[in-house]
């Protein structure tokens, strides 16, 4: 049962061995929706920890559609189903999750219109500064700086992986810029 206090959800703490899974459910009308599911505020797909907005998103088109969650969605073949952890664990993991630990959080987001490409290099430039980590050394200009972020911005490596069940299709979706609903309940206490 969940309660509500102080503007804030809670539901019991699921005890050791619980099955936890859940169940989002679409309304009835034909607009599609993107929903961002976070556990500790890791994304339920591929455990991002991104703004929910730059997060990958169930995408719900039908209506009355449900998608059942299992896990965290690893990729687009295999899940890695939740597990509840003894008290001792709880409280040695805590430090893991920081302010996000004990809570579940849903986002979603109405359909938008996908911005029109900016292909301008000082687009490129600030695209791949926004998401790039500073290095650990010190540049020794601003156009060293930039140079190494867009080297790391432009990395990757794709490699097939072994298949095991828990398919999800991916589907192309833009995301409006603002939600039409976000959700925190809090499960846990530390």
């Amino acid at each position: 049962a969940v309660q509500v206090r102080d503007g804030k959800a809670f539901v019991p703490e699921p005890a050791p061995g619980t099955r936890v899974e859940f169940v989002i459910a679409k309304d009835g009308n034909a607009q599609r929706y993107g929903v961002v599911l976070k556990v500790n505020g890791e994304n339920t797909l591929d455990k991002e920890r991104s703004p929910d907005a730059r997060c990958r998103m169930y995408v719900l088109t039908r209506p009355q559609e449900t998608v059942l969650v299992r896990g965290y969605q690893l990729g687009t073949d295999r899940v890695e189903t939740f597990r509840v952890l003894s008290a001792p664990e709880s409280k040695a993991s805590e430090v893991n999750y920081g302010t996000d630990v004990g809570t579940i959080t849903l986002t979603v987001f109405p359909e938008g219109k996908p911005a029109a490409p900016d292909l301008s290099e000082d687009a490129a430039e600030k695209s791949a500064i926004a998401k790039a980590e500073l290095p650990a050394e010190p540049s020794d200009n601003f156009d060293a700086l930039k140079a190494k972020l867009l080297q790391d911005a432009n990395r990757g490596l794709i490699v097939e992986g072994k298949q095991v069940a828990g398919k999800v299709q991916v589907v192309k979706f833009t995301p409006a810029v603002t939600p039409v609903m976000t959700l925190t309940v809090i499960y846990y206490k530390k």
